[in-house]
């Protein structure tokens, strides 16, 4: 097909595009995440996940030379309809590392973290080729000694397919935390802007994503805008028939 050709030979440009605007930048940071989704029931999915950050060291623009996170998070979805999902990650470890601003600095291990979620989701298909998304989501976090935090999480967004196999996502997040022990007024915590271009390398089996975020946090010292490069796997496991 001739969108298919344009797919194939706009793809490398697209991903230069992407690192061009990221090391734009001084700090810039790469995330990765695998999924695998195996089907348990009809309505009952188990999905867990590794995500994997990595930073660079302003000068040097390498963005996968120093370690920022790692986390494992097993989730468990339950689908209410064909578009209409919940889910929960009864626990999720992360371990994560300081921002690093001069390369002279040593890695330091800033906080293991434990997390449990529940999440709520769906999409809706406007046209052949427009669907609109949305994600909302609650976590418990807790890190050692420190107090425990919630945050609230809500995402909306819209995907356009281009081919068979590809489509283009864009998606808006915000997200708000409160401190548990003692409570605390609602904060905003981050917002994040993303524009992925996904890819079916064999449909319904193996997919990737690859783009850019711009992500502002909310903190103590003031607001911190962030780049990062994405990209994301994700792997179905199809349950076998009985004959």
């Amino acid at each position: 097909m001739f969108t298919g050709r344009i797919f194939r030979h706009s793809l490398p440009a697209f991903i230069l595009l992407l690192y061009a605007a990221a090391t734009h930048a001084q700090h810039v940071n790469a995330w990765t995440r695998l999924t695998v989704t195996m089907p348990v029931q009809e309505r009952w999915k188990l999905s867990p996940e590794l995500q994997l950050r990595r930073q660079n060291t302003p000068p040097d623009m390498n963005i996968v030379r120093r370690p920022l996170l790692w986390s494992f998070r097993p989730w468990v979805y339950y689908s209410l309809k064909k578009n209409v999902w919940l889910a929960a990650a009864p626990f999720a470890y992360f371990r994560s590392y300081e921002v690093l601003h001069d390369v002279e600095q040593p890695d330091v291990r800033r906080s293991d973290e434990w997390r449990h979620t529940i999440a709520a989701g769906g999409r809706m298909k406007m046209t052949g080729k427009l669907t609109i998304q949305g994600r909302l989501a609650a976590e418990y976090r807790t890190w050692g000694q420190s107090p425990a935090y919630m945050r609230y999480r809500a995402r909306g967004g819209m995907a356009i397919s281009m081919t068979k196999r590809t489509l283009v996502n864009a998606s808006y997040e915000y997200l708000m935390s409160t401190c548990v022990q003692p409570m605390s007024h609602m904060a905003t915590d981050q917002q994040r802007v993303v524009a992925l271009l996904k890819y079916n390398i064999m449909p319904d089996v193996l997919a990737a994503d690859v783009g850019y975020m711009y992500l502002i946090r909310y903190t103590g010292a003031g607001i911190a805008p962030e780049h990062d490069i994405v990209c994301n796997i994700r792997c179905n496991l199809k349950s076998r028939k009985k004959h």
